[in-house]
């Protein structure tokens, strides 16, 4: 059993309403190396199934709404299934011989050793992926031998992907010639790491910058540039400049210049590399201004993980391009989150694959950790332990709010929004004042345009010309719907408008019980929401909520519906 969490190879669905076994089934399950999602009762457990694939699903019997044993049964009739393990407290040996009898993997009983049964689906998760490649190699054995170099697209019953699978096994033989199609420098990532130490040298810093002659013209430009040096006329060689900037202004320069490289050398037309490395950049700036309210200092990781975070995208494109286009095309038509989509085609999300494009660097598997998580809501990420889950939160807040601040979006993206705890944790000051921030830090020479202007144009997006009256449920200063939906270009207000409009309420701010009693006091006479939980779209006419995470697409033709 692995003691230290790395690199995650399965994702789970651990369905329990009890949170606390919840809690440890997924604690023990990410140290065997599978990414965990939690489901409350059998019908929350087939909403998550419904959106993308698993490994695994353990189950509890006994829940409300739909019990597991109903929820086994129907995911015992897929084809494509994952392994199936039922944990309950109910000892009953007939219904334990029917599950078994029936293809359930294991069934064993409360209370049970988290860490065993850990290691034992550890186990069933590696036969079951075994089993599907061999059956994979075998029947197109015949077409590989004819087509090596072919990279065959294996079906799977997901409308998330419109059929388009790629074997993980696959993805990780392509990735070791990743150096012949995507060759980069490692001076930016050795520079950075060295730059990084207390007791890093002049000399040792010079003598690795030099081998890039980029980065080297680089920096030289820029302490050139400096004041104190243009108005002593003086030319400084790389071991002043490197002196004058200091090692951590040179680390970031470094490792910047490698990441724009990374990030706009990418020849695939579908991606826009101009967003992506605009994107990057304001989410590490965003990082920095996160961190600057934290109590402890950095080590670095969330700061690396943002400017490289979409490096996995460029890796899939690049070395899948048929696949990759076609699966954003599908995307782009259905308005599903091409994040989900890239995870279910080649069973590892982007975030995954950047994490092991930095390992090929000999960055520490703990300043890649983030990575792996980027793909999972806030919610999830619950089970998660201190300090991991804090970096692995300031990364993600940081991807959404450079987003809010910059309106740096893209029709497929998810949205997702953390709950206030999450900001109180992180110390954060108030929503309008850190865009604010990120607005002063970011220093685009042009800025994309909102989405809607270019609606006309563009069919992906419907176009959006309603009145939105906005009905907050929180405070201004932690209200981080309203300028989300305001950076999309909607024409969104906070105050009572008098034209014909619609009234939305803001349902993620409170839980169910609190949201209901906010709606009754309102008084509103047609209203729409957008909420957190899907048990919260009983309070409002059917089709009248839609629930987060999503998609801006998904947004967009809910609010033209």
């Amino acid at each position: 059993m692995n003691s230290t969490i790395d690199i995650m190879d399965f994702r789970a669905l651990v369905t329990d309403d009890d949170k606390i076994v919840s809690r440890m089934l997924s604690a023990a399950l990410t140290r065997e190396g599978f990414l965990c999602n939690t489901a409350t009762d059998g019908v929350h457990a087939q909403a998550l199934l419904n959106q993308k694939p698993y490994d695994l699903v353990i189950t509890d019997l006994h829940m409300p709404n739909k019990n597991g044993h109903s929820l086994a049964i129907e995911l015992l009739e897929q084809e494509f299934r994952p392994v199936i393990m039922v944990h309950t407290a109910i000892k009953d040996p007939n219904l334990t011989k029917d599950l078994t009898f029936r293809g359930v993997e294991d069934v064993s009983f409360k209370p049970t050793d988290y860490e065993l049964l850990a290691s034992k689906a550890r186990g069933l998760a590696e036969r079951r992926r075994e089993k599907l490649e061999e059956e994979g190699a075998g029947s197109n054995m015949s077409a590989l031998e004819n087509k090596q170099n072919t990279k065959e697209m294996l079906p799977v019953k997901s409308n998330l992907t419109n059929g388009i699978r790629v074997s993980p096994t696959k993805v990780y033989q392509s990735m070791s010639q990743l150096d012949s199609v995507f060759p980069l420098s490692h001076v930016p990532f050795d520079v950075y790491s060295l730059a990084s130490r207390e007791n890093a040298g002049v000399d040792e810093l010079a003598q690795l910058i030099v081998q890039d002659e980029l980065l080297t013209a680089e920096i030289l430009n820029l302490a050139n540039s400096e004041e104190s040096i243009t108005e002593s006329n003086e030319t400084v060689d790389l071991e002043k400049a490197i002196l004058l900037l200091g090692c951590q202004r040179i680390g970031e320069l470094a490792i910047m210049s490698g990441a724009k490289l990374a990030l706009t050398s990418c020849s695939a037309p579908w991606i826009n590399c101009e967003l992506l490395w605009k994107r990057s950049l304001a989410a590490s700036k965003t990082v920095r201004i996160i961190e600057k309210t934290q109590f402890s200092s950095s080590d670095g990781s969330a700061y690396l993980c943002a400017l490289f975070h979409p490096v996995g995208r460029i890796v899939l494109a690049t070395l899948f391009p048929e696949e990759h286009r076609a699966l954003t095309e599908h995307c782009q038509e259905t308005g599903e989150s091409l994040d989900l989509a890239e995870e279910a085609a080649f069973g590892l999300s982007y975030g995954q694959i950047a994490a092991r494009f930095f390992s090929a660097w000999r960055i520490p598997a703990t300043s890649r950790l983030p990575l792996e998580h980027l793909t999972r809501t806030f919610d999830e990420m619950i089970s998660l332990p201190d300090p991991t889950r804090q970096n692995i939160e300031i990364v993600k807040l940081s991807l959404l709010l450079s987003r809010i601040a910059m309106s740096l979006w893209d029709p497929c993206d998810t949205i997702d929004i953390p709950r206030r705890a999450v900001l109180n944790k992180l110390n954060m000051p108030s929503v309008q004042r850190t865009l604010a921030l990120i607005q002063e830090a970011c220093d685009f020479e042009c800025l994309p345009q909102p989405l809607q202007p270019e609606l006309e144009s563009d069919q992906l997006l419907p176009k959006i010309a309603t009145l939105i009256e906005y009905v907050s449920t929180a405070s201004t200063t932690s209200d981080l719907l309203f300028p989300l939906l305001s950076s999309l270009g909607l024409n969104i207000h906070d105050q009572q408008l008098e034209l014909a409009h619609l009234n939305l309420i803001d349902g993620v701010s409170l839980g169910n019980k609190h949201l209901s009693e906010f709606i009754e006091d309102q008084h509103l006479p047609d209203y729409i929401g957008i909420i957190r939980h899907y048990k919260d779209a009983s309070l409002f006419k059917p089709g009248a909520a839609i629930c987060l995470p999503t998609t801006v697409q998904k947004l967009f033709s809910f609010f033209a519906t």
